[in-house]
């Protein structure tokens, strides 16, 4: 079984003097590992980068950013997009990396995970996708301190 879409993280502090691994919440990891009693598995493990785009940042950009942006295309184009619409738009314009041909002349924008972005890059994204909106559609997104309850 392939485990492409792995949705069940486990945090493990290490002990500074034994080295020895501490899982955080080891109830349900061993629950969780209950599910391949006699399977041979490969864990991958990487260091926790705390500086990686907050909760507090995933909640305000989905669930402020992106439904003022869907309001903006509705009220000043009639457009009625999804949620994943818009955040493949955001995508393909402010998260991605932009490839030029010097011989040619062309670029062209390669989307890339929101998930890459540490907390400083994400609220620059963040900053140029409001901007955007108010220069070109004449729309506010609100900006997070502006906002109760994330």
């Amino acid at each position: 079984m392939k485990l492409n879409n792995f949705q069940n993280r486990f945090f493990i502090d290490i002990d500074p003097e034994t080295c020895e691994p501490k899982i955080k919440n080891r109830a349900a990891f061993k629950e969780f590992i209950a599910q391949f009693q006699g399977k041979r598995l490969v864990m991958e493990l990487s260091v926790f980068d705390s500086e990686k785009r907050s909760l507090a940042q995933n909640a305000y950009y989905f669930g402020v950013v992106i439904p003022s942006q869907i309001e903006a295309h509705k009220e000043r184009h009639g457009l009625f997009l999804s949620k994943q619409q818009v955040h493949e738009f955001n995508r393909s314009n402010f998260f991605c990396v932009t490839v030029y041909n010097g011989a040619t002349g062309l670029s062209m924008n390669i989307p890339t995970s929101t998930t890459l972005y540490n907390t400083k890059e994400f609220n620059e994204k963040l900053e140029i996708i409001r901007q955007y909106y108010e220069l070109n559609m004449d729309w506010i997104i609100p900006e997070p301190q502006q906002v109760n309850d994330l």
